[in-house]
């Protein structure tokens, strides 16, 4: 089963906007066709559509040069760290992880002097 790409019943559907791609690039609908290698009247009747399969996006955007899935799911940049941040975030990380070791390592002797409490404990009860 081919996966189909749908815009928001408000947003402009892929035709509208591939058509005023083509229209900016001054590209006809034969012209389409024939980057393509499609036949005019499938071009014609592509741009009515509502609904396009992930492989016609991905075709057609090559041959506008343009991204028409960014149109169905936007994916926000990512955002630019600088180098001093990412090794002082490295070491802050280094140092976390120094200092939960320590906590465990006390953590664990505190339940072994609290078993041996609980031992002796019993002891003197009996």
């Amino acid at each position: 089963m081919k996966k189909k790409a749908t815009l928001e019943k408000d947003m402009l559907h892929i035709g509208t906007i591939v058509r005023a791609i083509m229209k900016e690039q001054r590209v006809t609908h034969r012209k389409l066709g024939r980057m393509l290698g499609w036949h005019t009247t499938t071009v014609t009747m592509m741009l009515k559509r509502r609904i396009w399969s992930i492989a016609e996006l991905v075709q057609v955007g090559k041959a506008l040069n343009s991204d028409l899935l960014k149109y169905f799911y936007p994916v926000p940049p990512v955002p630019v760290v600088p180098v001093t941040q990412l090794e002082a975030a490295k070491q802050e990380n280094e140092n976390l992880k120094k200092e939960l070791a320590e906590k465990n390592e006390e953590l664990f002797k505190l339940r072994t002097e609290n078993a041996l409490f609980r031992e002796m404990m019993k002891g003197k009860a009996e």
